[in-house]
């Protein structure tokens, strides 16, 4: 079996003629297939306590390094830090015009796409230069 990464889009299934829409959402679960790639590959951002904005903001579909460091679920502390940034499965958007909404779709995918490509690269490394370094 090729190894895949599953997107299930979502979108609203009707529009409501009562009033002007201004908002096109659009809700995205990922599922991995490989054993060693998570599912949860939608970086999201931990809003300040005082930012003025309701819940944690989406960022970026996560790069290789990404999927590696950041948590999943939630952000963390780790020490003295404080990681703002975590990893879910899910995204849900809110998008300004049905044509914004298929750009973020069509870009998720192609981010998707990427990532999983590197991911598959990492697996698939071979050494090829032996350096001995020392100081005479």
């Amino acid at each position: 079996m090729a190894d895949t990464i599953t997107l299930n889009r979502s979108v609203e299934t009707a529009s409501n003629a009562c009033y002007a829409q201004h908002s096109w959402p659009l809700r995205v679960v990922a599922t991995s297939n490989k054993d060693n790639l998570s599912s949860k590959i939608f970086v999201w951002q931990e809003n300040a306590p005082n930012s003025g904005y309701a819940g944690d903001r989406f960022s970026v579909v996560a790069s290789t390094q990404q999927m590696v460091d950041l948590p999943e679920d939630g952000p963390v502390d780790e020490g003295d830090e404080h990681i703002p940034f975590y990893r879910k499965d899910e995204l849900v958007l809110d998008c300004r015009s049905p044509e914004l909404r298929q750009e973020i779709w069509d870009k998720i995918q192609a981010d998707v796409l990427d990532l999983l490509g590197n991911w598959i690269a990492l697996e698939n490394t071979e050494e090829v230069e032996t350096v001995v370094i020392a100081l005479t």
